[in-house]
């Protein structure tokens, strides 16, 4: 990966880690989880302007990123039996969690519930089996064919994702997960489009590398809101999204290094 592309992943990281920083201290300083309301504050309007600007930056390196993807394992590589391995870990963390849910589904009789969990499930092999591909350099035929189900994955995480958060009366309380949710989508939906399209690199480098930035804010956001408030509902709201988040997360880092190390 060359050293350019190595400073702007590392910024992006640091930038979310950042946000998830500043949410952190948002939720536990002026959140109240009995009401599911927010405490007027002056501040409110940091965390927001932080991350438009963070977009803005972002989409900066991303256009700056000139080039098609016109070849799958090219455009997203493994480096190496590590990288495998680490991609290999996220995907079987899907998978586990895709079970979790669909147990929990089960027991409540839940459809929705019970058709995302087998859909966790699938997408998390269907990630492996793509990662394996990256690593030879060659998608066999039957990936190529179900490579697609990763997003139609990401689109029901979306709406699992709002379904989860149907009468909040605060927009801020689940915007950030929402947003993450809908990155995650596009960043799936530009991994898999150079097996059926040649989609521009630019567009895949931004949504990827918003999904991260997005997925860190949320996930550090959480961490730092119960190291600082001890409350425990900060951590347990919502764990098998987190669960979820931090597998992609990990996943879609691997393919923004692959990306950013890519010579145009």
């Amino acid at each position: 990966m060359k050293k350019k592309g190595v400073f702007w992943l590392i910024l992006v990281v640091f930038l979310g880690i950042c946000a998830g920083v500043l949410r952190g201290i948002e939720v536990s300083a002026h959140f109240d989880w009995n009401t599911a309301l927010y405490e007027p504050f002056a501040t409110a309007w940091v965390l927001p302007v932080y991350a438009a600007l963070s977009a803005a930056l972002i989409g900066a390196v991303s256009l700056a990123g000139k080039g098609r993807l016109t070849d799958f394992c090219a455009s997203y590589p493994i480096g190496g039996k590590n990288g495998l391995f680490l991609a290999a870990l996220a995907s079987l963390g899907l998978c586990a969690a895709g079970l979790w849910k669909l147990f929990e589904a089960m027991t409540a009789l839940r459809a929705a519930n019970i058709v995302f969990g087998l859909l966790t499930v699938l997408a998390g092999a269907v990630l492996l089996a793509l990662a394996k591909a990256r690593l030879d350099g060659k998608v066999p035929d039957y990936t190529r064919f179900i490579s697609s189900l990763s997003v139609f994955w990401g689109c029901f995480l979306l709406v699992i994702t709002y379904m989860e958060h149907p009468v909040e009366p605060v927009i801020r309380v689940f915007a950030y997960d929402i947003l993450a949710s809908s990155f995650i989508v596009l960043a799936l939906f530009y991994m898999v489009a150079p097996l059926f399209r040649t989609p521009r690199r630019s567009a895949a480098l931004f949504f990827t590398l918003g999904a991260v930035y997005l997925i860190l804010l949320t996930i550090v956001g959480r961490a730092v809101a119960f190291a600082m408030s001890g409350d425990l509902r900060n951590l347990v709201d919502a764990p098998f999204r987190m669960i979820v988040f931090a597998c992609m997360g990990v996943l879609l880092l691997q393919n923004a290094a692959g990306l950013l190390g890519r010579e145009d």
